[in-house]
Parts: structure tokens; C-alpha cells; sequence
């Protein structure tokens, strides 16, 4: 699953919000995280924000 995908299911994370990532140890939630802030606010295109 990409972040992409991950933004369909989700509908997008608002402005400002926090989000708890939580599971059990082996699950991705590091992968999750590295791939979120290497994408950043506008993806990987760094024209866009």
C-alpha cells in the first residue's frame, strides 16, 4: 500500500491534526513513518505544498 492509497482510504490527514500510529512490534509502523516524512506535505514533487 501506498501513501497514495493510504490518502484514498483515509480521505487525507487535516491541517495541524495529530495522528497516533499504534501495533503490535513488526507491523510497519517505522516504515510508515520514514515513508510519510520522506514523502512530505506535497509527496515526493517538491514543486508542489
Amino acid at each position: 500500500m501506498s501513501i497514495e492509497e493510504l490518502d484514498r482510504l483515509l480521505g487525507g490527514v487535516p491541517r495541524g491534526a495529530i495522528v497516533l500510529v499504534a501495533g503490535n512490534p513488526g507491523t510497519g509502523k517505522s516504515s510508515f513513518a520514514a515513508r510519510f516524512i520522506y514523502e512530505g506535505p506535497g509527496g515526493a514533487n517538491p514543486d508542489s505544498t
